[in-house]
């Protein structure tokens, strides 16, 4: 069975011994990711820190509307029985960085692509959200199959309004989650927002 369930309650999904349980396993997932990102860096990350806290849709846009910062954003979304979807945010600074150190460290073809930024996050975001649906399924035992992922950029308040303009705030609940990773003395730090439906 479950170690935890889900609370039917618009204010709160997740109780905090639940939410803890989250972190934990979006630390999982996200160690899991650290090897994938290792073997396709040709170089080793780790989990510097991991924070988690529970927001309602309205709570998130209500939080970042005014945030213009230029952000890299990938979207998952799952195709199974459970419903749930990832939103990635890497800010500017931080997809620069990845990408640049991808491309140096694998002597990429891409490196002659002019939009390279673009298919090395999204391959990172959707290595990223794999292992941590990947964790959070193994301890539910069910199945999560996800979208191909979409990348976009843009100002953060925007990528948010875009992701979550059409939820009913009553029926959503999110799981933010602040990610800072190491390699090679470069840091990166994300955003991984887990959409969670309250109708289940």
């Amino acid at each position: 069975p479950s170690r935890f369930q889900l609370h039917p309650i618009m204010t709160s999904l997740f109780k905090d011994d639940e939410i803890e349980i989250l972190r934990q396993l979006i630390e999982t997932g996200v160690n899991l990711a650290a090897d994938k990102l290792g073997q396709l860096s040709n170089c080793p990350w780790q989990l510097i820190s991991c924070s988690v806290e529970e927001l309602s849709v309205v709570k998130v846009l209500s939080l970042f509307y005014k945030d213009k910062s230029p952000h890299a954003a990938v979207h998952l979304k799952s195709r199974s029985l459970l419903p749930v979807e990832l939103l990635i945010l890497f800010p500017s600074s931080s997809s620069i960085e990845v990408t640049d150190l991808i491309v140096n460290q694998t002597e990429s073809k891409l490196s002659t692509i002019a939009d390279r930024q673009k298919p090395i996050i999204e391959e990172v975001g959707n290595i990223m959200g794999q292992g941590i649906l990947r964790a959070l399924a193994n301890t539910l035992n069910i199945s999560i199959i996800l979208s191909s992922p979409i990348f976009t950029r843009g100002p953060k308040s925007k990528l948010l309004e875009l992701a979550f303009g059409e939820f009913d705030g009553r029926t959503k609940s999110i799981i933010l989650s602040r990610i800072d990773m190491s390699s090679k003395s470069k840091t990166a730090d994300c955003s991984v927002l887990l959409i969670l439906d309250v109708d289940l």
